[in-house]
């Protein structure tokens, strides 16, 4: 948890392991702030020791920074990395870590983004 708080700005390679760039990928801000949230419910549920005030506060941060950052202001679904136009399916864990609601208007504009046809942007194919 505390490594997170440090390093969570440090861009990386992403979970497609890109070689010639590192970038603020938005599932790895996701993934940071699902390991903020689950550890602070692990501490409180086990009185673990923990920095209960800084871990929240970082994951409020990432939370707020993914809003901010995170989408495409020209096509508005959430992006690749931070100032991308390009899709990333990998978001769709978003609703299933409890980040976002799946009915939230933000998720289905990804969603439907995500579901029509390469040649319209998407990513889906028959």
């Amino acid at each position: 948890m505390e490594w997170i708080c440090e390093n969570r700005q440090l861009p990386d390679a992403g979970i497609w392991e890109m070689r010639n760039r590192q970038e603020q990928f938005v599932y790895s801000k996701v993934m940071n702030w699902v390991a903020l949230d689950r550890g602070i419910r692990l501490a409180d549920k086990r009185a673990l020791p923990a920095d209960r005030v800084k871990w929240m506060r970082e994951r409020d941060k990432i939370y707020e920074e993914v809003m901010r950052k995170g989408r495409n202001e020209k096509r508005h679904p959430f992006t690749q990395f931070y100032g991308s136009e390009d899709l990333d399916a990998s978001l769709l864990i978003m609703p299933l870590v409890f980040f976002m609601a799946p009915t939230d208007p933000r998720m289905l504009g990804t969603m439907s983004a995500i579901l029509k046809n390469p040649r319209d942007g998407g990513l889906l194919r028959d």
